[in-house]
């Protein structure tokens, strides 16, 4: 029997992250928690966040991107 394989992918409807098998990619996969159904997807989702600049890191101003951060 060979290995199995996964990836992680999350729930489109309530946001729960899914191992889905790779053998199930581009089939409609159902969310064992809200049981909604979507497409099997390894791709990254974009992301809405912004992007830093040089200046932003040499001047010390991160912006928006570390407003939230407790590591500081």
């Amino acid at each position: 029997m060979s290995p199995v394989t996964y990836f992680i992918q999350s729930c489109p409807t309530c946001g729960r992250r899914l191992q889905v098998r790779v053998e199930y990619l581009g089939r409609e996969v159902s969310c064992y928690h809200c049981s909604a159904r979507f497409p099997a997807d390894c791709t990254p989702p974009k992301a809405d966040v912004p992007s830093l600049t040089f200046r932003d890191l040499v001047t010390g101003n991160p912006g928006p991107i570390w407003d939230n951060c407790t590591c500081r």
